[in-house]
């Protein structure tokens, strides 16, 4: 990530997110990947660690929305 690239973080479930840009597509060679956020960082011991959730994954959706 750059400084171009905020991370979002919920201490509730544990994780920081960042949107996926265009740039940021391109980077990972992603295509159709528009309204999607890539996990930034995953908190030990957080409920994102417990769902098997690791730093690069993509989140296309949550709770099917």
């Amino acid at each position: 990530m750059n400084n171009e690239e905020s991370i979002s973080v919920s201490t509730k479930l544990g994780l920081g997110v960042v949107n996926l840009t265009r740039r940021l597509a391109r980077r990972l060679e992603m295509t159709n990947a528009s309204s999607s956020v890539v996990v930034a960082e995953v908190v030990p011991g957080s409920a994102a660690e417990a769902a098997n959730l690791h730093a690069g994954d993509l989140l296309l959706c949550i709770d099917d929305r």
